[in-house]
């Protein structure tokens, strides 16, 4: 996986899911 694509998912898709599944910790 790129870096910079995986820059992107770490900065808006895993922040997004984790508002989502209301979760309240990263990891």
């Amino acid at each position: 996986m790129p870096v910079r694509l995986r820059e992107k998912y770490q900065q808006e898709i895993v922040p997004a899911l984790m508002q989502e599944f209301n979760f309240t910790s990263v990891m």
